[in-house]
């Protein structure tokens, strides 16, 4: 989960206590229907071997049934109720399929009057602004974001700076519109962000959080996620310039290597050069990066370092950072503390 999301869940949480209840009661139930149907249909497998090992020692005992096909019947049986036993497991996998299924049309719903909004500026000539802006978090008594007002002009990479909980991450959530302003607006140009098409906008701009997510599959498929009809060639291109490409040549399998779930097997380092590798494949004119080398050792982080230098070229770029040299990649550095803009330097320091 991006350090932009975990306040949204905490605030969740805090805010529904009666949630927790709601769904310890739902997780009992969903229990105790599995284990009753669970018990229930081991019970009837275990009576079916059961019976059939009487009947087969009695024949067996009287003379009409010899050893081994005796035997024969009797490793045979449970074999013969195992479908039964995975009745079980593959009724609640089909359960839960289900659940997810009409959980995700309930997510498309809000997509449905998409046409009701406006186009998205073109943003590689368009300046983004944040007019007044300020949120507050519903579980908390004072403002995360305090009258913003802040100018992303089009072309530049623009640094945000500032101690943990300033309100650098909540700024970039608003941005990508996982939250709406409580006060002020975003301007595109001269469209409110709110008038925009969610789904339009996003697919203009690219996000590299602090902790990348990566899916079981390939590389390839992993960075193709930057652009689902990219061909292998540019793949491998966008890995070139991502700094990745030597550790993924070098891999048994190269880019047909498998990940698992969260990118396991793969270092902190690696997944993000993965991450930029999809930046690069989708070459949107917005970038936003958000501590992309928070928490790597200097060799990994000199390599992320090198590809942002890449990625910044011809784009607007905003990039949350905390180290100096990152922060020296930037046209400008704006400094946030306790939700309010505390400082502008022209230069990057």
């Amino acid at each position: 989960m991006s350090a932009a999301m975990q306040p949204y869940i905490k605030d969740i949480i805090e805010a529904t206590p009666g949630k927790s209840e709601q769904y310890r009661s739902a997780t009992m139930g969903t229990l105790r229907v599995a284990f009753l149907s669970g018990a229930i249909l081991e019970l009837a497998a275990t009576l079916g071997i059961a019976l059939v090992a009487v009947v087969v020692g009695i024949s067996l005992a009287e003379g009409d049934l010899g050893f081994e096909p005796a035997l024969t019947v009797l490793v045979l049986a449970p074999e013969l109720y195992l479908p039964l036993r995975n009745l079980a497991a593959q009724f609640h996998a089909s359960a839960d399929g289900s659940a997810v299924a009409e959980r995700m049309l309930d997510l498309t719903e809000p997509y449905a009057a998409e046409a009701a909004h406006g186009a998205v500026p073109d943003l590689s000539s368009t300046a983004i602004g944040f007019d007044g802006v300020s949120f507050r978090y519903p579980s908390r008594d004072r403002d995360a974001l305090e009258a913003v007002g802040l100018e992303l002009r089009p072309g530049e990479t623009l640094a945000l700076v500032g101690p943990s909980g300033g309100g650098k991450s909540t700024l970039v959530a608003l941005l990508l519109g996982f939250a709406e302003p409580s006060q002020g607006r975003i301007l595109v140009g001269e469209e409110d962000l709110a008038t925009i098409s969610p789904v339009e906008w996003r697919r203009r701009l690219a996000y590299v959080p602090q902790r990348p997510t990566l899916f079981r599959g390939t590389i390839a498929d992993n960075i193709r996620l930057g652009d689902a009809d990219a061909d292998d060639a540019h793949v491998r291109e966008a890995a070139v310039l991502a700094g990745a490409d030597a550790f993924v040549s070098a891999l048994p399998c190269g880019y047909a290597t498998l990940v698992g779930e969260g990118g396991r097997s793969l270092s902190a380092g690696e997944r993000r050069r993965i991450a930029l590798a999809r930046a690069f494949l989708r070459d949107a004119p917005l970038v936003v990066l958000d501590e992309p080398t928070a928490d790597l050792d200097g060799p990994s982080a000199a390599l992320v370092h090198e590809a942002i230098g890449r990625l910044k070229a011809g784009r607007t770029m905003l990039l949350v950072a905390h180290r100096s040299e990152l922060a020296a990649l930037a046209d400008r550095v704006v400094r946030i503390a306790d939700g309010r803009v505390v400082e502008r330097t022209a230069e990057a320091a």
